[in-house]
């Protein structure tokens, strides 16, 4: 807008019209929250991976945790999760916790595959072996699964 010293406000040629303005900067905003979540989750992911190479196990539990948090749909953060358990020993919630990233992404052998790994660890073998067939029938031309 452009205002002339009489003090009425005048539109500049091609400027979009108030009403249209607020639209579009409710649609950036909503977009810019859209990338946010996703981004703070997968950042988590990642401070936890790095947690865990670090052997900082805790910290990279309470990563994956902060990471389910920012996006509770998510299946990434949850496997996160399951290896760090698994690897702290802790079978029963690390089946848990795979099994919710199985829940969140059915399609994705690789989750099926570590929930196998997990529930073999804790010795349950026709869930380890129902897990692995499920990811071998997901990914069947995989070398993992060479017969």
């Amino acid at each position: 807008l452009l205002v002339p010293r009489s003090g009425s406000a005048v539109e500049r040629p091609g400027a979009l019209p108030l009403p249209l303005r607020a639209v579009v900067v409710a649609f950036a905003a909503a977009t810019i929250v859209a990338i946010a979540i996703p981004l703070a989750s997968t950042s988590l992911v990642r401070q936890s991976e790095s947690d865990a190479r670090a052997g900082d196990l805790s910290g990279a539990l309470d990563a994956a945790r902060s990471g389910q948090n920012a996006q509770p749909g998510a299946a990434t953060p949850r496997l996160q999760q399951a290896l760090v358990l698994e690897e702290l020993g802790e079978f029963g919630p690390a089946a848990e916790a795979a099994r919710a990233a199985t829940e969140r992404e059915p399609t994705n052998w690789r989750t099926w595959l570590i929930l196998s790994r997990i529930e073999a660890r804790r010795g349950m073998a026709a869930a380890a072996v129902g897990a692995y067939r499920r990811a071998r029938s997901l990914n069947p031309y995989s070398p993992l699964f060479d017969r």
